[in-house]
């Protein structure tokens, strides 16, 4: 509604809506005036500002130049300092000045104020003559207090130099008195002054009169003018408000300032503002008499329309209006009209009105039928159901929902808040185990959407409280269900898939530990048996006899490791990684192993590969390997005449992968269709009979099954009965770079290093033992094998790119392994693809990344172990050993431990061996070896004591030997680790004695 105002109101507003554009006119004259006035003031400060930097500068320069001529006098140039100084005390005279001459290091040489003779004292400001001297011109002082006579000063001065040498400088003092006398020439008369800073915002000089001023800082006016010039209002050092114009000198720096008290600005504008007040006051008056005369007019005719509306607001007619004015007449006749028509409509009003009582009375009966029911429909339900207002009341609470969340009756019939419904439950600790967020979602929110949550009550009840929000604020419904017999049987089936899952797993287990209990003697079956059929003085049946026993024991460990990769995989512990591989490498890796088995059933091995040549994909080539072996190995079991097929093909999948398709066909003797739906399960074989005719378990299928699903692959078999068959997987694969040569072999290199019969291997090792044992298993093997002792000969044996790999040591006296390794790999390209791995019995986190860094390979820990060694070097090589003698070797190899060291070696060799342990043992056992100046010599022959013990078999020694090693190394007090390792060397060197004597006995 519109607000309404009075008729002397309006009528004031006209008489204001005049004035205050003459009043305004009248303003705009004034304020143009002031401003005038104001800006010639602010003219005559900033010419006295120019006028006064410009005096200043006149009485630097001329000072400036005084000094210019002085340092070009010959006597000076001659170097007669006494006839200089008396030709300054006659211009210091003439002119009434004050000179004074400082040599480089701040004493005063000439003092025109002091009397010649008299020893002139140091100058104590050394900023006074430093700055001098690093200017090649004029120089001009900040303000300084005089060492003589206490008083404020200032000075200009210039190096003076003779020959290109700096012999002082010669200053000319100038007083601030003077500088004043300057401002007074150059500031008018009136409200103006002037003040000039030095360039550390201390005032030099002014020409107000506001007490002692000079000497002291001002920071305003310092800060105001920090470019060449600028104005600013400030306060003055008594605090008096100014307008003040400043510059700052090129010659000094100064900062010159010419103001005005900002009383005298204001001062034409406020006579101004004085005589418009007073015009105003009169117009004002003048307006308000004759508003008033015009008002009480008007509010004679006003009072007689009202007292006519007040007439038709009673519901009487009106019958004539007549009033002084002509417009209130006109208004009246219209109320006369009016009054006639709502005599009409008063009528129509009233009956229309009974009709809608009587309808209102019809809904009213209608709206209670319909509560009625829905009502009776909420009663009924079997969940409960609660609408929540958006003002947070709770209006319906249906009786469910009552007896659900135990909410009596009285407190819900009322209609509640929402919050006194929540505190009636929290007082009975209702939602004490719900978290912060569901009891969050209690009180809804408009835009909170829709809210579900279960919990459980104190009596056991589970419910599930579910919170949806009506359209168009229209506020919340709310269910609760009772979902107790649900819960529990979804607790049940949660409990029972646990205890079956634990049962896989302690089945997985069983598997594992047994399997694992089971290679102990199994290994030294193996062993034994393998050392028997080695003995030369064995009859043929003997050796048939130990033969049969090691290959059986093979097949039964072939069967323990399958069981150990099922028990893996069940138990979800397999290890999938993923590298860079080259494909045709690896099948070709894959048939190398199983060929000699298709050669000796004279079967052909065929290999067709429909991918692009070196492809190189992203994935885990060992467990791909794995699968292949498991395939072609039965399809070679049980093929008896005809041949095995490897195929590979390649296909772009979804992601941009590339799906990988193996197949292996075989003219075997085919699988039944009642047999192939059990062939992927664990145990399962073709033939279960007693006597049956193929050997194994059953497992390899169902390994490879569960790989390549792990892997994200399927597999398959189409297989004819009598006619062969074919097992396929597909697995996918992501493309990747190859290798680069410098971290691994490339595949070249690999290629060629196929193609050789043998290796030509270089053994960089400064122990003799070591060196011993590391040729006779690489001989063993087939390789040909050269021996240095150090880093030094490493790198030149290297330079003749004659080997295929080197076995580098890591701690040698004169150049140590990584030293040798990167200087090879700086030595040219063949050096550069000449793999590299680091033998060492020490292989920490750190030290990893230190062998990757210099380009190594691979390491090897020492003691050095037969099938780590070999499988080492195929892998680097990429490609399996070669040689008969080498493929018998591995097929033993793959079953059994290690050779013994006394075995390998033979007694002498290791009773040489114990002579070197026990001289670093004794070595170690001094009482000096610990004291802080032996530590690295201490290192050195723990480092020999490790490398021994590791391959004499003596783990404990050579682990706390390492510790030690580590501890030299780290900083680590010595005293406490001597402590430890003291008891353990005594014992170890009478071991290691008794051992000798043993060793000695058998050689005797």
């Amino acid at each position: 509604m519109r607000r309404s105002y009075s008729l002397l109101a309006c009528l004031g507003a006209f008489a204001i809506a005049l004035i205050l554009p003459l009043l305004a006119l009248a303003g705009i004259g004034i304020y143009k005036f002031s401003a005038a006035e104001r800006a010639r003031l602010e003219a005559l400060a900033d010419s006295a500002n120019q006028e006064t930097v410009l005096l200043i500068n006149q009485e630097i320069t001329m000072r400036g130049a005084l000094l210019q001529a002085l340092a070009t006098a010959p006597s000076l140039r001659n170097g007669d300092l006494a006839a200089f100084e008396e030709q300054l005390r006659e211009l210091a005279r003439v002119k009434r000045l004050q000179f004074i001459m400082i040599d480089p290091s701040g004493q005063q040489i000439i003092n025109t104020n002091m009397t010649s003779g008299v020893s002139l004292p140091r100058t104590g400001n050394r900023e006074l003559y430093h700055e001098a001297f690093l200017t090649a011109d004029i120089h001009v002082s900040n303000l300084f207090v005089g060492s003589i006579t206490g008083a404020y000063l200032l000075q200009v001065s210039i190096p003076i130099r003779r020959q290109e040498k700096l012999i002082g400088t010669l200053s000319a003092i100038l007083h601030p008195a003077r500088l004043a006398e300057i401002l007074r020439e150059g500031i008018p008369g009136g409200p103006f002054y002037a003040t000039v800073l030095d360039r550390k915002g201390v005032v030099v000089a002014t020409t107000a009169d506001h007490g002692e001023v000079v000497g002291k800082p001002l920071k305003a006016l310092s800060d105001g003018c920090s470019g060449s010039k600028g104005g600013l209002s400030m306060a003055n050092s008594e605090g008096v408000p100014i307008f003040a114009y400043c510059r700052r000198s090129s010659f000094s720096g100064w900062i010159i300032a010419a103001a005005v008290e900002r009383d005298a600005l204001a001062a034409p504008l406020e006579d101004s503002l004085k005589l418009l007040a007073s015009v105003g006051f009169c117009l004002a008056l003048f307006a308000t008499t004759c508003a008033y005369w015009i008002g009480r007019r008007l509010t004679r005719a006003q009072g007689a329309l009202v007292g006519a509306a007040k007439v038709i607001g009673q519901g009487q007619l009106v019958t004539s209006f007549v009033t002084p004015w002509t417009e209130a007449n006109i208004v009246g006749n219209a109320l006369v009209e009016a009054s006639r028509t709502l005599g009409g409509h008063a009528s129509a009003l009233w009956q229309t009105n009974q009709d809608l009582e009587q309808r209102v009375i019809s809904r009213t009966r209608e709206l209670e039928s319909k509560t009625s029911l829905l009502q009776t429909t909420l009663d009924t339900m079997e969940q409960g159901l609660i609408v929540i207002s958006l003002d947070g009341r709770v209006p319906i609470c249906s009786a469910q929902a009552r007896k659900l969340l135990d909410l009596p009756a009285s407190l819900m019939d009322a209609a509640p808040a929402l919050d006194t419904v929540l505190d009636f439950q929290d007082a009975r600790d209702e939602h004490a185990r719900l978290s912060d967020t569901v009891r969050a979602s209690l009180k809804p929110r408009p835009g909170d959407g829709q809210s579900v949550f279960e919990y459980e009550r104190a009596n056991g009840t589970i419910l599930q409280i579910n919170t949806v929000e009506v359209k168009r604020g229209g506020g919340f419904v709310r269910t609760v269900t009772d979902i107790t017999k649900r819960a529990r049987h979804e607790q049940e089936l949660e409990e029972a898939k646990n205890a079956a899952e634990q049962a896989s797993r302690a089945k997985g287990d069983f598997l594992a530990t047994i399997s694992h209990e089971m290679r102990t003697p199994l290994n030294a079956m193996i062993g034994y048996s393998d050392l028997l059929s080695q003995e030369g003085k064995l009859s043929f049946a003997v050796r048939r006899y130990a033969e049969r026993i090691q290959g059986a024991g093979t097949a039964l460990l072939s069967l323990i490791d399958d069981i150990l990769d099922l028990g893996r995989i069940e138990a979800g512990v397999i290890d999938v990684r993923s590298e860079p591989f080259v494909l045709e490498s690896l099948l070709n890796s894959a048939l190398s192993i199983v060929r000699p088995m298709a050669d000796a059933k004279n079967l052909r091995l065929d290999f067709e590969l429909h991918c692009q040549p070196n492809a190189c994909f992203l994935g885990d080539q060992d467990r791909l390997r794995q699968v292949l072996l498991n395939l072609l190995s039965n399809a070679i079991k049980f093929t008896k005449v005809g041949g095995v097929t490897l195929l590979v093909r390649q296909r772009l999948g979804e992601d941009d992968r590339h799906i990988l398709h193996v197949a292996v066909a075989d003219t075997g003797i085919g699988i039944a269709p009642s047999d192939q739906k059990y062939l992927f399960q664990r145990f399962h074989q073709v033939d279960p009979s007693m006597n049956r005719r193929f050997e194994g378990a059953g497992l390899g299928l169902a390994i490879s099954k569960r790989l390549v699903e792990h892997l994200g692959g399927r597999i398959g078999m189409m297989s004819s009965f009598g006619a062969g068959s074919t097992f396929w997987f597909e697995t996918p694969l992501r493309a990747a770079v190859a290798p680069q040569s410098d971290r691994l072999t490339s595949v070249t290199a690999r290629s060629d290093a196929a193609r050789s019969e043998n290796r030509h291997i270089l053994v960089v090792e400064d122990v003799v033992m070591n060196q011993e044992l590391a040729r006779e298993l690489l001989e063993i093997a087939g390789h040909i094998v050269d021996i240095v002792d150090n880093g030094i000969e490493a790198v030149a044996a290297a330079k003749t790119g004659m080997y295929d790999l080197i076995l580098m040591d890591l701690s040698m006296p004169e150049m140590d392994g990584l030293t040798a390794t990167r200087l090879i790999r700086e030595a040219g390209i063949d050096a550069q693809r000449m793999p590299i791995v680091a033998c060492t019995a020490n292989v920490f986190a750190s030290r990893e990344a230190a062998l990757q860094d210099v380009g190594m390979n691979a390491y090897l820990r020492k003691p050095l172990r037969q099938i780590e060694l070999y499988e080492t070097i195929e892998r680097v090589l990429g490609s399996p050993v070669q040689g008969e003698k080498i493929s018998r070797s591995r097929a033993k190899m793959g079953a059994r431990s290690d050779l013994d060291v006394v075995t390998l070696l033979g007694p002498a060799r290791v009773v040489a061996a114990l002579d070197v342990l026990c001289n670093d043992l004794d070595a170690l056992s001094m009482p000096e070896a610990f004291d802080e100046p032996n530590r690295k010599r201490t290192a050195r022959s723990a480092h020999a004591v490790i490398s021994t013990a590791c391959m004499l078999e003596m783990t404990e020694l050579a682990e706390s030997c390492r510790n030690l090693e580590v501890a030299c190394e780290g900083g680590t007090d010595l005293a406490l680790v001597a402590g430890q390792i003291r008891p353990l060397i005594v014992r170890s060197v009478s071991q290691a004695r008794d051992l000798r004597e043993e060793l000695l006995g058998r050689i005797g």
